[in-house]
């Protein structure tokens, strides 16, 4: 409710008036829905707090930085609640969080540690179900396929899956294929968390509906950074094919609000009427007003180059599915696919110390060597170069091959 905090001048006014049956009504303050709206209001949320250097605010998300220090915490916390105060602005208390040691904000999970990904990017990945028909394998093949540059070294991994895809192949689906359909989904979830979003350029949005549920992509530069996937309710299911079009980009806005709002957006719809402002019942006039704040625009595209919200909206996902999800946030050794993630310094410096031969080399040549120091998670690595190139140690050379 804060931009009805802005008051409007006379110019503005005029623009912004509604015209019923009984007569015109002009606008005073700052409505919801105008897609200029979130820049004008967070020009004034950042002249509000320009002089308090420990915040940071997107539009109506404040952010106070502080130590962990609970005095602290409260001390720089009362100046910031006074200017709202001052201004006339209300916090809700429902939707704040104090004191946290880590909060959800523009797509990131900020922690005393550093940035860790968001959950719900990948949710929609990991709640598919295994495939039970060769077209359901089919779909999710072209899925993974159509990210083929950012994705290397899977298709050893999805061999057992397109080997059901063969006409020659009877269909049975075991343990092999099992464990290479949870492999590949491992690999595309950690790929898109440790893919954040880059402000200065135009988030891309693929949705499409199916009868039974709803499936889109958020990319920027053909790479994904976002998936979501959801089934409609028992009332969703009767809504018309452009309203449950229509909803798939209405329910993908609202998800990922935090990262979209404020930023150029271009959707991509197989569904042509979408392209169009029409208003054929009062629902889809109020998703329309929905989407006027976030004002994106329109590209409709066909619905064969679709692929991957199309996969989203088609293959079965399971609500009640948490078990591999937990286990990818929780991963703290890369055993089964260890060979897709990039190696770290911190799993170098690990290695180099674990090579005996490397450290008796080092103690008998010693010209050559050294160390350089670099920091992260809190702690000091060191970090063994030769000739100013990394070592790297033998226990690692096959993988980095």
């Amino acid at each position: 409710m804060g931009y009805y905090h802005i008051e409007l001048d006379p110019f503005s006014k005029r623009l912004c008036t509604l015209v019923l049956p009984w007569g015109k009504y002009e606008y005073q303050r700052l409505p919801m829905g105008l897609c200029n709206g979130p820049d004008i209001f967070q020009e004034r949320v950042n002249t509000l707090f320009q002089e308090i250097e420990y915040v940071r605010a997107y539009i109506d998300d404040v952010l106070c930085l502080t130590s962990a220090d609970w005095d602290d915490h409260l001390q720089k916390l009362e100046p910031v609640l006074e200017k709202l105060q001052q201004t006339g602005l209300k916090v809700n208390a429902g939707n704040s969080t104090f004191g946290a040691s880590q909060v959800e904000y523009l797509g990131y999970i900020l922690t005393r540690e550093g940035l860790k990904p968001v959950e719900k990017k990948i949710s929609a990945i990991m709640k598919i179900k295994a495939p039970e028909t060769v077209k359901q394998s089919r779909s999710f093949i072209d899925m993974i396929n159509y990210y083929w540059d950012f994705w290397i070294r899977r298709s050893h991994v999805l061999t057992p899956l397109t080997k059901l895809t063969s006409k020659k192949q009877k269909w049975s689906w075991g343990e092999e294929q099992m464990k290479a359909f949870q492999t590949i989904k491992k690999i595309v979830a950690r790929e898109v968390l440790l893919t954040y979003p880059d402000f200065n350029k135009p988030f891309h949005i693929y949705t499409d509906a199916s009868k039974t549920q709803l499936g889109a992509v958020v990319a920027q530069d053909d790479k994904p950074i976002a998936f979501f996937s959801r089934k409609l309710d028992k009332a969703q299911v009767n809504y018309t094919t452009t309203e449950r079009e229509l909803l798939a980009i209405v329910e993908t806005l609202k998800e990922f609000k935090n990262i979209l709002l404020g930023h150029k957006i271009v959707v991509h719809t197989d569904h042509q009427n979408l392209t169009y402002k029409t208003f054929n019942t009062e629902r889809v006039m109020r998703w329309r007003l929905i989407l006027e704040e976030f004002g994106p625009e329109f590209i409709h595209i066909k619905g064969k180059k679709n692929i991957v919200a199309d996969a989203l909206s088609g293959l079965d996902i399971d609500d009640k599915e948490e078990t591999l999800l937990q286990e990818l946030f929780n991963l703290t050794k890369e055993d089964d696919v260890e060979d897709i993630f990039p190696l770290t310094y911190k799993k170098i410096c690990l290695h180099q110390q674990q090579d005996k031969d490397l450290l008796a080399e080092m103690r008998k040549q010693t010209s050559g060597y050294a160390f350089k120091v670099f920091h992260g998670g809190g702690k000091s690595r060191r970090l063994i170069v030769k000739d100013n190139k990394i070592v790297v140690p033998e226990s690692l050379q096959k993988r980095l091959i």
